[in-house]
């Protein structure tokens, strides 16, 4: 594999484990009070997923974005 894939594919996984633990933290801290409101819920899996999803898709892309922006180009 490239190593500019490897880099690629890395930083995303990083970045995306910091957004799935920020959103586990936003439940455990229950702020604004959405977990209690996605229990409450008919169908808690759905608004899960799309937390969860957004956030590691979020996380992913600015942490790879960083990591692009901070690397010195001499690999």
């Amino acid at each position: 594999m490239p190593p500019l894939i490897k880099f690629l594919l890395l930083n995303a996984a990083i970045g995306s484990g910091l957004g799935v633990a920020v959103a586990c933290g936003l439940l455990i801290a229950d702020i604004d009070h959405i977990w209690t409101l996605i229990r409450a819920s008919a169908d808690p899996w759905v608004p899960l997923v799309l937390l969860f999803v957004g956030f590691a898709v979020t996380f992913g892309s600015a942490y790879v974005g960083g990591a692009i922006m901070l690397a010195s180009g001499k690999r």
